[in-house]
């Protein structure tokens, strides 16, 4: 028998990833992602982005992920995709999807969701961006822009 190790030159340790927040989204653990911010709102729904990276297989691209988001929001209320595009961002190439919908509990949320693969040896690894904003309380402050620029400022090792 032989041991088989993580990391190790078979099984590549994870990229690098970091992202420009303001000082009032506070560093919070969440289940599957390597980095999860939240700006706390006592009053309304509070804006967050996650991030997570996961191994795919070699035949996984924007369009198997996109797949994948349009079946996990098919039957979002109200559901106005008003952003899908591939964008460059610090050279590499992202998926971004931009869509609002109606929660019955919290009321209208925007979402951004922004996906990039990095190819490490035999590997390809996905990142994952999501952040999610509460519109009611949208025109009194900058959320959604602030969690856009965290994306934009995105750099991976």
């Amino acid at each position: 028998m032989t041991q088989r190790q993580f990391p190790s030159k078979d099984f590549p340790v994870f990229p690098e990833v970091s992202v420009e927040a303001g000082s009032e989204w506070i560093n919070r653990n969440s289940p599957e992602s390597v980095i999860g911010l939240i700006k706390t709102k006592e009053k309304a729904f509070s804006p967050n982005v996650l991030i997570s990276i996961k191994k795919v297989e070699e035949s996984y691209t924007f369009e198997s992920n996109s797949a994948e988001l349009a079946d996990y929001t098919k039957n979002f209320k109200g559901l106005n995709i008003f952003a899908n595009a591939v964008h460059e961002i610090d050279g590499r190439q992202w998926k971004i999807e931009e869509y609002a919908y109606v929660d019955e509990r919290i009321g209208i949320l925007a979402q951004l969701v922004a996906v990039t693969f990095i190819p490490i040896k035999d590997a390809k690894f996905m990142i994952n961006f999501t952040g999610t904003v509460g519109l009611r309380e949208e025109a009194k402050n900058k959320d959604y822009e602030e969690i856009q620029n965290m994306l934009r400022s995105a750099k991976i090792k």
